[in-house]
């Protein structure tokens, strides 16, 4: 809760200043809070990495259903589906949108949008879907039946709620982010375009049309800003990402060089072996050690 405290000086003008919590506390109250609210899950998925301290529950979906699709064998499908699939298809729309999952279960995704750049996706759920997928096992079909059913007539009401819920996320993070300069907002701009979209085919003219700058201005720009150039920041990037999907998935080296942006499985395992010293396979094994 936001603490009260008088201003300088007492309060003979009748006037308290409202110290709002710590942003991680912040955040936490507010998806519980609509969690209770809305009888759901919230789901974040920050592509730019712009939430503070954002619970890893909060980073995956964690009802017993999704967790239950994933414990089935071959489930790192859930990965390209619902993380790479439905945020390109967030990306795409920048609107809300029902996403069915290929397990049977339903959500509402709305996507966070910030300066124009797709920053994070909003997920609520989930339901049960219009159609159950066959070939699950007994005690899994039977969860996904028991899942509630998605009243399309209450959805304009939810909708709401989701979207004053990220417009919230967004507040909180940028209050904690919020920059002390031109320079600090130049560079948090930056940023969360490379962290949106460095799985795609970027090029530094990208950049340049988010600052409303020419390339070579924005070349500049950007070794003044980090030090180094648009390549090395989208490359950091990239394998950082990279080290997150070996480290938590099964995916295959030629499957993490695709979601990643590599052009090719060779050239991300040669650029991976020169930034962290071993290939990506050796460098998995020594993570899960």
């Amino acid at each position: 809760m936001p603490t009260l405290h008088p201003p300088p000086g007492g309060t003979s003008r009748g006037i308290e200043s409202i110290l709002p919590p710590a942003p991680a506390h912040e955040m936490a109250e507010l998806l519980d809070e609509a969690d209770a609210e809305l009888a759901l899950r919230i789901t974040i998925h920050d592509r730019a990495g712009i939430i503070p301290d954002l619970p890893a529950d909060r980073r995956f979906h964690a009802t017993p259903f999704c967790q239950g699709v994933r414990s089935l064998a071959g489930c790192g499908a859930c990965i390209p589906h619902c993380q790479d699939m439905v945020n390109r298809e967030a990306a795409r729309t920048r609107s809300p949108f029902i996403h069915h999952c290929w397990r049977g279960g339903a959500e509402m995704v709305v996507p966070l949008m910030q300066g124009g750049v797709h920053v994070a996706t909003l997920f609520a759920g989930v339901y049960r879907g219009d159609a159950p997928a066959p070939g699950l096992p007994v005690a899994l079909a039977a969860q996904a039946a028991a899942l509630p059913t998605l009243d399309r007539r209450g959805l304009p009401a939810r909708l709401r709620r989701l979207l004053a819920v990220g417009s919230a996320v967004l507040a909180i993070s940028a209050r904690e982010r919020e920059p002390s300069c031109e320079n600090d907002s130049r560079r948090a701009r930056i940023l969360a375009l490379i962290r949106s979209r460095h799985h795609t085919p970027m090029r530094l003219g990208d950049a340049a049309a988010l600052m409303s700058l020419s390339p070579s201005r924005t070349s500049h720009l950007i070794h003044e800003l980090f030090g180094r150039s648009f390549r090395a920041l989208l490359i950091g990037e990239r394998l950082a990402h990279a080290k997150s999907l070996l480290s938590s998935s099964d995916l295959s080296v030629t499957a993490v060089a695709e979601r990643t942006g590599f052009s090719s499985p060779y050239h991300f395992v040669r650029l991976f072996t020169r930034h962290l010293g071993s290939p990506p396979g050796r460098w998995r094994r020594r993570a899960s050690a």
